[in-house]
């Protein structure tokens, strides 16, 4: 039974309810009727004017957040993953790790360059050393010791031979693409989470348009069975399902409510921003079934252990491992320091100078006992960082062909579901129409209702883990999930009316 819409005018309203009315004493099913004729027109004018607006209805009434009508714009999913990318905090500590290994690469450079030190002294000594020395035109005075001394140094120091630092560079520029892959990883694993996130909240919408539905069948159906009540056709006992039925409708609509704002409160925080009102449904279009396979086709498998985030940074690991044992053993070879300094003081001694320079060469060779520790150290994290690049080889390899049967069980599972809620649905209209009329039983429509309800919700999980699924896939190709999410909404008006 369709109700007269709020929105028109009264004299428009009254002619619905009059052709309402009409229609359903026209019927050859309410003939059928005939030998109770006042009360078919009881109850045809019942369910008529339950279908009105109250008149209590027509000020603005206290509603819960999930049943008021959304005025904002719903959000795309590329939309929230650009957030994402730009404004979570597990990118933002995997950037601030990178920023830091990169800095540790300068730091590591800074000490093959060379270096100036200048150092300065003022001393007031108690007593002076001043001798007098014959010279060719008389003498001359020589400050041994001054009373007050001024000493200045400038010092510059090349390393000429440092095999060690050298070592030490290439270890920390691996741990620049180490952070990278790591950070690049991260993205994506945060875009997989939002695109889960973002499957919940549309699943949940769907469900939420599902509950509504059904709390506004449960309603006319009460208003049916009251007016029955009225004309004692029907006991109190089928006005009492009938009111628990409703209840139990809008029980579903706070239940399915809390979820969806908890869906969307994690999905604002996750992308940085305040929480969305409501999010853009996404077409979830059906595709060709993928090929039952066990093992995954070679030139995918090498396409994803190429470019897979995890891989790239297992493999940068163990080349760090492989540079830090480099630099361990290169640690015991010996290093030269070219070194050049000018000195300035006014104790200019027999010399006579006040500036003078001096250039020097230095060897330096340490050997102890914690070198060798830390070369078997560092073997072992090699060999535990091959371990780690083997366990993600093989976890990448398991990814992609769970992945693929996802995507081919989803696929499957959403044809399956959508028949069904095609079926329900029909069984529900079906279901309502006769018991409209007084041929069915409420029994029927309770069942119709609640299977309907289920196959709505069915269909809207399928959706979601379909569109789940396929992210999945591309995840484990090793393919950047952003490319993924230039869909269009179903249409214009999906979601209206939803937070």
């Amino acid at each position: 039974m369709v109700g007269a819409p709020t929105d028109l005018p009264r004299h428009a309203r009254r002619r619905r309810v009059l052709a309402t009315a009409t229609s359903l004493l026209a019927s050859s099913e309410w003939q059928m009727s005939r030998q109770r004729p006042m009360l078919a027109v009881s109850t045809a004018v019942a369910m008529s004017v339950a279908a009105l607006p109250s008149a209590g209805a027509r000020g603005p009434a206290t509603a819960p957040a999930w049943s008021q009508p959304a005025r904002e714009r719903a959000v795309t999913l590329a939309e929230l993953m650009r957030a994402a990318r730009q404004h979570a905090r597990r990118v933002a500590i995997s950037r601030g790790e990178l920023a830091l290994a990169r800095a540790q690469v300068l730091r590591a450079s800074a000490s093959l360059l060379p270096s100036l030190a200048a150092t300065g002294a003022l001393l007031r000594n108690q007593y002076s050393a001043i001798a007098t020395l014959p010279a060719a035109s008389g003498s001359r005075q020589v400050t041994i010791l001054p009373n007050n001394q001024l000493d200045a140094q400038v010092t510059l120091g090349v390393p000429l031979v440092d095999a060690s630092a050298w070592a030490r560079r290439a270890q920390s520029r691996r741990d620049v693409l180490v952070a990278d892959a790591t950070m690049r990883a991260t993205v994506e694993d945060v875009q997989l989470t939002m695109v889960r996130l973002y499957a919940q909240a549309m699943a949940a919408q769907s469900r939420l348009r599902s509950a509504k539905r059904t709390e506004q069948a449960a309603r006319k159906d009460l208003a049916v069975i009251a007016a029955r009540r009225s004309a004692g056709t029907v006991t109190e006992l089928v006005v009492a399902r009938a009111q628990l039925e409703r209840h139990r409708a809008r029980q579903l609509i706070v239940d399915t409510g809390r979820v969806l704002l908890q869906t969307l409160r994690a999905i604002g925080t996750l992308a940085g921003r305040k929480p969305p009102a409501r999010v853009a449904v996404l077409a979830v279009q059906m595709t060709k079934v993928l090929p039952l396979r066990t093992r995954a086709d070679k030139g995918e498998l090498r396409r994803a252990l190429r470019s897979k985030p995890e891989l790239r940074q297992a493999r940068a690991a163990l080349a760090s491992t492989r540079a830090s044992i480099s630099a361990a053993w290169l640690g015991l070879l010996p290093s030269v320091v070219l070194a050049a300094s000018e000195h300035f003081t006014n104790a200019t001694g027999f010399a006579g100078r006040v500036a003078s320079y001096q250039l020097s060469a230095s060897l330096r060779w340490t050997f102890d006992l914690t070198r060798v520790a830390e070369i078997r150290t560092q073997r072992a994290q090699r060999s535990l960082a091959l371990q780690k690049l083997h366990t993600a080889e093989d976890d990448a390899r398991d990814a992609l062909a769970n992945a693929r049967l996802d995507v081919r069980s989803g696929t499957v599972a959403l044809k399956i579901a959508r028949e069904a809620e095609a079926v329900a649905g029909r069984a529900a209209k079906i279901a309502h129409a006769q018991f409209a009329l007084g041929a069915g039983l409420q029994s029927d429509v309770i069942d119709a209702e609640r299977d309907l309800v289920r196959a709505e919700a069915d269909r809207a999980q399928a959706e979601a883990d379909l569109l789940v699924a396929r992210h999945t896939l591309r995840r484990a190709r090793g393919e950047p999930l952003a490319a993924a999410t230039h869909q269009q909404p179903q249409r214009a008006d999906i979601g209206q009316g939803l937070p």
